[in-house]
């Protein structure tokens, strides 16, 4: 993120339930669009848009099924500007306990989307405040956060806040436009100048 972009008005955060799901679509395919736009081309081809929020539909509400899991929602003069998704799971159902010691909860930020007119204006702060005070409520300290690989201002972002890169993850998809190589690989030095 830049500079801070001007605000119009005071931005209201509020903790909301599995109503307001549907409110979230067009923020997340905004979203979807960014992550091609940034991502890396060669892993093929994406998803459309209706099969990408179907999915992610669907994931939002199992997660705020869970007792303790929770959204948040940014607004500016009733206009939907953001949205936090968090995931909270007993930590021996996640992959920290067989590396990392933590807690017996683990939250885990499933989706920090904020309108591309509103980034650089702290909207994403707002949100990450909101939820480092309900995870205090909660008496949960150890938080995950995932960032796809090219989202840079996000990084930079989770980082000031503490975050630091624990794992990376790399993927060969059937979709990609490079096949895979097999077995080792030699490349020849350059040939004789002439």
């Amino acid at each position: 993120m830049t500079g801070r972009r001007s605000t119009a008005g005071p931005v209201a955060v509020r903790r909301v339930g599995e109503e307001t799901v549907d409110r979230l679509k067009p923020l997340w395919l905004e979203l979807h669009h960014h992550h091609q736009r940034i991502g890396r081309a060669a892993l093929g081809p994406y998803v459309t848009d209706a099969a990408s929020w179907t999915a992610r539909r669907a994931l939002y509400r199992r997660i705020l099924a869970g007792p303790r899991s929770f959204a948040l929602t940014a607004e500016r003069d009733a206009t939907l500007i953001g949205y936090c998704l968090v995931a909270v799971t007993p930590a021996d159902q996640t992959w920290l306990p067989d590396t990392w010691r933590s807690g017996p909860l683990v939250a885990e930020i499933e989706s920090l989307c904020v309108t591309e007119q509103a980034r650089g204006a702290g909207i994403g702060s707002l949100l990450l405040d909101r939820v480092d005070a309900e995870l205090a409520v909660e008496g949960i300290d150890d938080v995950v956060i995932g960032a796809v690989s090219g989202n840079d201002a996000a990084m930079r972002l989770y980082e000031r806040r503490g975050f630091q890169p624990a794992m990376t993850y790399l993927t060969r998809l059937a979709g990609n436009s490079r096949p895979p190589r097999s077995g080792p690989q030699h490349r020849p030095g350059p040939g004789p100048t002439r």
